[in-house]
């Protein structure tokens, strides 16, 4: 999955597409965040990506459409160097002024104090790319009849499968990357019974079980850093750890439930890398990332217009926003297309790499830093995406934004910055104490 931070400098370095295929030990496992929530909660959400740094003041509402009362962000330097201490710096500047933002002109308006501290419920940290990795782990156990499924069951198939992947996988990890990691997240994604889904296994009988679980790892340090720096501003102890994947993975299936999306492909295109991600039957198997992500559509237009980064950027959205002549905003997205070979090459070895002999699935769904995402969207329409057989005749490319995600979110004010990062770990923190812990498998 992602890159941690000192590999992606590596990628960058040797311009590679790594892939991370699905774990699966000899052993078990399944679990959850075991959360208690009232039915309101005024909450904090933060992107913390590889490019920008966001922040949302909300209203969850358990059951209901949740409120974004605020939204800010703060992009970083479009820097070629990319040193793992000097983004660190930057991330952690990047959230002081999105914690000020947020404290100042969100809570200020919202409670009438400046401050409001003890107003915040919980603070949600959503983690992009390069900051984690993902593992998806497979368990399967047989008995010669069938018997009760019980709860203490799975929970023992889960603690083992957790041991299995802290002397295993992350120990793997450790070694090669050279930094200390700690849990982000673990979460349930599918419970089968005689190879059915089920999303109330306990107490159920059955001879055969199959637990799909997730594992995310992010380093220990850069986990402290930044919650040292929220704390600064906002003190509670009531966070709650994600991933960026996980999130949009979640939303994603719930959003779709009406067509039985069950398999897909999930872009993410953030500042500086592409992560795209293949879901099979439900579940999250594997993906890979290439260092090209949105930031190089805004360098290549500014080495080919001779202007810099920051006009580059300005261009860009005020295409995004509509606010060029029709043949200007032709020429320029034409422009932009003839420039992002790199980005496609990349993008279609990732597919090739994901999909060796293996048919695709018919729906692409994806998402992109910067306002890029209606030119990403262009030039998906004359990308050939790969030459395996899809599922049915077509590959429907599906671009997540503001428009899509209006249903699934209420924003109070008109003025406030719609965001679709923002918008997603929104709706993925409104559902997660939902009626049972296995928040992750759909009603």
């Amino acid at each position: 999955m992602p890159y941690l931070i000192s590999a992606w400098i590596a990628a960058c370095v040797r311009d590679t597409i790594t892939v991370y295929k699905r774990y699966t030990p000899s052993g078990s496992m399944f679990s959850f965040n075991n959360y208690t929530h009232k039915n309101k909660e005024l909450a904090l959400v933060y992107d913390i990506g590889g490019g920008s740094v966001g922040g949302a003041l909300v209203l969850l509402k358990r059951g209901s459409t949740p409120d974004i009362l605020y939204t800010t962000r703060k992009s970083m330097p479009f820097e070629e160097k990319k040193d793992p201490a000097q983004l660190i710096s930057t991330v952690k500047r990047g959230l002081t002024r999105v914690g000020k933002n947020l404290q100042k002109e969100g809570l200020q308006n919202y409670t009438g104090t400046r401050g409001g501290d003890s107003a915040i419920d919980g603070i949600y940290c959503i983690f992009g790319s390069p900051w984690f990795i993902s593992h998806t782990q497979t368990v399967s156990r047989s008995f010669e009849k069938s018997h009760e499924i019980k709860e203490g069951y799975l929970d023992q198939l889960v603690q083992e499968a957790h041991t299995d992947f802290h002397e295993d996988a992350l120990k793997e990890y450790n070694d090669s990357i050279e930094e200390e990691l700690t849990l982000l997240e673990k979460h349930v994604m599918q419970v089968k019974l005689n190879k059915y889904k089920t999303n109330t296994p306990a107490g159920k009988h059955a001879r055969d079980v199959q637990l799909s679980i997730v594992f995310s790892v992010i380093p220990k340090q850069v986990k402290r850093d930044i919650q040292t720096v929220i704390t600064q501003r906002f003190n509670t102890d009531h966070f709650h750890w994600h991933s960026f994947s996980l999130s949009a993975y979640s939303v994603l299936r719930n959003t779709f439930s009406s067509i039985e999306l069950t398999d897909f492909l999930f872009m993410d295109i953030s500042g500086e890398l592409t992560d795209v991600l293949l879901v099979r039957d439900d579940v999250l198997v594997q993906s890979a990332s290439f260092p090209t992500g949105a930031n190089h559509l805004i360098r290549a237009l500014a080495d080919s217009r001779g202007i810099q980064t920051k006009e580059a950027a300005s261009r860009i959205n005020a295409l995004t926003a509509g606010d060029l002549h029709p043949d200007e905003a032709d020429e320029m997205t034409d422009a932009l297309i003839n420039i992002t070979n790199r980005w496609q090459t990349q993008f279609q070895d990732s597919v090739k790499e994901l999909f060796d002999e293996i048919t695709l699935p018919n729906h692409l769904f994806y998402i992109s830093a910067n306002n890029t995402g209606p030119v990403f969207a262009k030039i998906m329409e004359n990308t050939v995406v790969s030459e395996h057989d899809l599922q049915n005749d077509t590959l429907e490319n599906v671009l997540i934004n503001e428009k899509l995600l209006a249903q699934y979110r209420d924003y109070t004010q008109k003025s406030t910055r719609k965001d679709a990062f923002l918008d997603i770990g929104t709706i993925f923190a409104n559902t997660i104490p939902e009626k049972s812990k296995w928040h992750f498998l759909s009603e």
